[in-house]
């Protein structure tokens, strides 16, 4: 008989239950075990006893790695205990966010942050918009507590059944939305990106809405760490157990069924699970589209099934935007192959609409990120200011080398020759001269003088500035003029008044 030593793994959280991974690891590197990691239960692992030396590396969905090691040398049993603490949160209240986030926390609690730092990072704003009535508009963010240190903002916000969206921008922080996961509450953490890739936002947006087998799980996906999900998922049993527990908590089912999609396991699942995630959950537009994907991959058999496919399609984006940046890819595959059938065509404007947000996404974590002013409007322009002074971020131009694909609808750009940029140029004079004059003619300008407030109206809305060498009419003051200038100052909340 094999003697066998004993190695007792536990992990002890004081915010809330996590699920990560582990591997158990030879002296030499072999590997021995991988295995899913609970803090409310301990793994008792049983350890050949001719391993005299082993490490244990614990894998946090931000891929950062903790290791720790067992020697068997002197006893036959040993304990390896991971805790918050080893995480270096800087805050008991923030701890839930550290393993999401790979960067140390604890340089942005520092007192001796230049004071120019601070500054710029306490003038980023933020506002709330919820989706209703197949429309966005700006609501006050329903704040149930926050915390604040120096470069470090966090807040919760109790919200409904709907659609959510937090939009951040600020003088030299390009402004972005963050989708929301509703039905309860929200922390929200906001932190300067130390990321030295220069395509990463210099804010930082992390979301967590208290799911945290389900958040894991996502987060292992988006940075394609599909094998410790793998793990973590004990063979898809955890992600089947999610999609049964949709009509009880349809944000968790949701991540269990984007895990199904991504290794292929969707095929053994019922396909009524699919269809009533869509039919009973028709506001969240991540449900409509993982059953269209669904259908998609087994085969479009007549048309009837078109028909179903397109509806479901649709009814993804009428409902706004999905709250996972899976749900992105999903309705990126799904356009890519009906615009293939010459029978869609009604569907363009959809295919178009996929398009620009997928052009104008950002990278930052599980939650769906865009830029754009409003929005209905994703743009890959990128936007800094406040909220009323927008202006357009000055960027290098990037040589033009090849033309990507288009929808077939859309002109390709073509590359001008040397004689045509004067008339370009003189073109684009002319251009903003009449963008000036015409903007300036809208009723709503008239009676304001260096800012103007413009109220959302026909699904658009949008703040503008008057440039101060724009001739403009004799500024006249009124009641009305001052509750419209009152209103923009309480449509965003900047770092400075949150957590006063």
């Amino acid at each position: 008989m094999v003697k066998m030593n004993t190695l007792i793994v536990k992990y002890i959280s004081h915010q809330s239950e996590q699920f990560l991974t582990i591997q158990v690891i030879s002296e030499k590197g072999a590997m021995i075990k991988e295995l899913l990691l609970e803090s409310t239960k301990e793994l008792n692992i049983r350890i050949k006893s001719n391993y005299k030396k082993i490490f244990v590396r614990l894998t946090l969905p931000s891929q950062k790695t903790i290791i720790k090691e067992a020697n068997f040398q002197e006893n036959k049993i040993n304990d390896i205990v991971f805790s918050d603490n080893d995480l270096s949160s800087p805050h008991e209240w923030m701890a839930w966010a550290v393993p999401l986030i790979k960067e140390n926390l604890k340089k942005y609690s520092v007192v001796e942050s230049k004071k120019t730092t601070v500054e710029a990072f306490l003038n980023v704003w933020i506002r709330v918009w919820k989706f209703t009535g197949f429309q966005w508009s700006i609501v006050n963010p329903p704040i149930v507590s926050a915390f604040k240190d120096t470069l470090i903002r966090q807040f919760e916000i109790d919200l409904d059944e709907s659609i959510y969206l937090l939009q951040i921008g600020g003088s030299a922080v390009p402004w972005r939305f963050a989708a929301l996961p509703g039905r309860g509450q929200c922390r929200i953490l906001i932190t300067p990106n130390s990321s030295k890739n220069p395509k990463a936002d210099p804010i930082r947006v992390t979301v967590s809405s208290g799911r945290v087998e389900a958040e894991n799980l996502l987060q292992y996906m988006s940075r394609e760490s599909m094998r410790a999900a793998s793990v973590m998922l004990s063979a898809s049993n955890i992600a089947t157990s999610l999609l049964y527990s949709k009509f009880t908590d349809p944000i968790a089912a949701i991540a269990g069924a984007y895990y199904l999609l991504k290794v292929g396991n969707w095929n053994k699942t019922d396909p009524n699970w699919w269809a009533n995630l869509s039919d009973n959950f028709r506001s969240i537009p991540d449900c409509a589209i993982l059953h269209c994907t669904f259908l998609l991959r087994n085969g479009i058999k007549d048309e009837e099934d078109q028909e179903i496919i397109n509806s479901l399609f649709k009814q993804s984006l009428d409902n706004g935007w999905p709250i996972f940046s899976e749900g992105l890819l999903l309705l990126k595959e799904a356009s890519e192959i009906l615009k293939q059938s010459e029978s869609n065509h009604k569907l363009v404007d959809y295919f178009l609409k996929v398009n620009s947000l997928y052009l104008a996404s950002s990278k930052s974590g599980t939650s769906l990120s865009f830029y754009g002013r409003i929005p209905d409007k994703p743009s890959s322009v990128l936007w800094v200011g406040k909220p009323n002074a927008p202006r357009r971020k000055k960027l290098k131009r990037p040589e033009i080398t090849t033309i990507t694909s288009l929808p077939e609808n859309i002109e390709k750009p073509r590359l001008l020759d040397v004689t045509e940029i004067s008339v370009v140029s003189q073109s684009r004079k002319l251009t903003s001269l009449g963008f000036a004059r015409e903007f300036y003619n809208f009723p709503e300008l008239q009676n304001l003088s260096d800012v103007a407030y413009i109220p959302f109206k026909e699904r658009q809305s949008g703040f503008a500035r008057i440039a101060k060498n724009t001739e403009k009419k004799e500024s006249i003051t009124t009641t009305q003029n001052r509750e419209n200038l009152n209103l923009i100052q309480n449509d965003w909340l900047t770092m400075n008044d949150i957590a006063k």
